[in-house]
């Protein structure tokens, strides 16, 4: 068996061919049918020259579809690129102006994708998608042949491991977003490590609540349908009411689940747990962001005393590269929760820079090599990356020769479990997004009325959650309109990274090293 995520579901598909493979709406596919449909997608690229070692961006919502076209992708020999339907169409076009795509599926291109050897063009960009007109493009096999239509999967395309399963784009400090590419060998070391770990059988049911944008995705998709369990497409309009999503995990009786912290605290607060019968539920997986231990207590005493958790560690460009399975019995103390241990084969080791100074809680920034690592970022040339861009180090000697190095200040206890210290860089996460504070100020910057912008991540004291804070001295216009500033980032930025509250300042504060102080700046939002 190739190391390859598809052919992982392939067999899948053989064994448990008459299980429930995803559900969404109501709507439900059973293994055989979603490996009989992704096939036919992947000939259909192939007759229209679509494939093989090709870029696919997708642009469509979660469905049955989506995911018949993804794995059709990646059987075709292809990478497929997820992009948002609702993110603004600037970021949207700067993508598909440097990402070579050989096709780009959303609503404007469905049509032209049906008349065969005539490819579309990707400069159309849609924010709405025809559930009808995807079935029409996923099921099409009028026009290939008998024997193409007989063809077994196998004999479609060669794939290695090192070819590229999928990029994903992330927020990146000049403003421009970058691609992470990750080959088969690295998407596969994750999944398969928690098929493992946590005992995931195919009678599992797992709830699918992110976006197929962000890499948390990539546990619900190829740990799900490698393991012949039943992926639960979470619907939209449940993914923000809390009451709505416990409620739906009791209906279908979902035994894991994976979400950002901020969706968890959303559930202690909202959510209604203790009136959800949630027995069904075995294990809380959490990643993106800090769980601040007393949301963590709370978050956990609403739920049945068996359930296990574990927080998983890791940027987009290693996807999980440690985890720490949470005790039974909680110390109760407020220090952090660590972020654990190395996965199988992973290597972790820190650096320190003149600029990081002495500081005796941290031992520097932390840099992982295993095979869990990205291959790079798309369009950027290997020499390009250095350790100023937050990129590669190397390690000679090592089965891996390089290692990418994550900007995140870490320490290590004694035990061997690593803790996290938050960043060197202004970057930050909220939501599991993974934001740069230079974005958004560059996005407020652009504003007429603004002459000096600074955000920071802020946790009000007493409360669980976090929201970003921009701190704005307007200039001569002298314009103070919250809601027409905040109206100009939903333009340009995605929401995620649109901040929640809006600081008016005569004078920005400065620290004697001539930098904004930040510092003050949450001081002053304290006494607020």
């Amino acid at each position: 068996m190739l190391a390859t995520i598809h052919h992982d579901f392939i067999a899948a598909a053989k064994r448990y061919r008459d299980n429930i493979a995803v559900w969404a709406d109501d709507e439900i596919i059973t293994y055989h049918d979603l490996h009989q449909r992704s096939n036919a997608f992947a000939q259909w690229l192939l007759h229209n020259q679509l494939a093989p070692r090709k870029r696919i961006a997708i642009i469509l919502p979660k469905c049955i579809d989506t995911v018949v076209a993804l794995l059709g992708t990646l059987k075709a020999g292809n990478t497929y690129v997820p992009l948002g339907a609702s993110w603004p169409e600037n970021r949207l076009a700067s993508i598909v102006e440097v990402g070579d795509f050989a096709l780009l599926i959303d609503n404007s291109t469905l049509a032209p994708c049906l008349e065969p050897g005539d490819p579309p063009t990707t400069t159309a960009l849609a924010t709405s998608v025809s559930t009808l007109g995807i079935r029409s493009l996923l099921w099409q096999e009028t026009t290939l042949s008998a024997n193409e239509q007989c063809q077994p999967f196998e004999t479609l395309a060669e794939v290695s491991p090192d070819d590229l399963a999928y990029i994903l784009y992330t927020s990146g400090s000049t403003g421009v977003p970058k691609g992470v590419c990750v080959s088969h060998a690295a998407a596969r070391a994750f999944p398969h490590w928690a098929r493992e770990e946590l005992s995931i059988n195919s009678d599992d049911r797992i709830a699918s609540i992110a976006p197929f944008t962000f890499d948390l995705s990539t546990f619900d998709l190829f740990t799900t349908l490698a393991s012949g369990a039943t992926l639960y497409l979470v619907p939209e309009r449940h993914k923000m009411l809390p009451s709505q999503l416990s409620l739906f995990f009791q209906q279908h009786g979902i035994t894991r689940l994976y979400a950002v912290p901020s969706t968890l605290v959303l559930l202690t607060l909202r959510g209604q747990l203790p009136d959800r019968n949630l027995s069904a539920l075995k294990t809380v997986l959490f990643a993106g962001e800090v769980f601040l231990p007393p949301a963590y207590r709370a978050f956990k005493a609403l739920l049945p005393a068996h359930v296990s958790y574990y927080n998983l560690y890791g940027p987009t460009e290693t996807n999980v590269c440690t985890y720490y399975k949470m005790p039974v019995i909680d110390d109760e103390t407020d220090a952090s929760i660590p972020i654990g241990l190395p996965l199988p084969g992973t290597r972790l080791f820190t650096l320190m820079s003149e600029d990081d100074g002495e500081n005796e809680h941290y031992h520097g920034e932390l840099c992982v090599a295993g095979p869990t690592v990205m291959s790079g970022y798309w369009g950027e040339p290997e020499n390009t990356s250095t350790r100023q861009r937050h990129h590669w180090v190397a390690i000679p000697d090592e089965i891996y020769s390089r290692a990418y190095c994550t900007g995140d200040m870490v320490s290590q206890r004694a035990d061997g479990n690593w803790l996290y210290h938050g960043r060197r860089d202004k970057m930050v996460k909220i939501w599991g997004y993974r934001i740069e504070l230079g974005d958004v100020e560059t996005c407020l910057l652009k504003h007429a009325a603004i002459e000096q912008a600074a955000v920071i991540k802020y946790v009000k004291p007493g409360q669980l959650g976090e929201m970003l804070v921009a701190f704005v001295v307007a200039g001569i216009s002298d314009e103070k309109e919250p809601k027409a500033l905040i109206a100009h980032c939903k333009q340009h930025l995605p929401h995620y990274m649109v901040p929640q509250k809006i600081c008016w300042l005569d004078e920005m504060p400065f620290n004697h090293s001539g930098k904004i102080d930040r510092l003050q700046l949450e001081q002053s939002l304290e006494k607020q």
